[in-house]
């Protein structure tokens, strides 16, 4: 199995800076420094795995064919996977997109 290269967008960082920003206002600082290694440890290990995933289930973001993988049940990551590339495209709130 070849590994992929993981590109993250500009918009899927800005959402994991802005929710570590909120759990640091929150008055966990050291929470949200870990929350943002986990969560980038969390996306490397997509490079194993990304295959295996279905197309999401919301409407809007299946026609697009790209993939969600739940990370500790508030978040999803939404991506793509070419023969090169995972590809982040956006991590929200799980409450958002159901």
């Amino acid at each position: 199995m070849a590994i992929k290269q993981i590109v993250i967008l500009e918009r899927a960082e800005n959402n994991i800076f802005k929710f570590a920003d909120y759990i640091s206002k929150q008055g966990y600082s050291d929470r949200a420094y870990s929350f943002v290694s986990e969560i980038y440890d969390f996306i490397n290990t997509l490079n194993i795995s990304a295959q295996s995933f279905s197309i999401c289930r919301h409407s809007h973001i299946a026609k697009k064919k790209y993939k969600c993988i739940p990370y500790k049940m508030n978040y999803v990551i939404i991506f793509s996977v070419t023969d090169k590339f995972i590809t982040i495209h956006n991590i929200v709130p799980a409450k958002k997109i159901r």
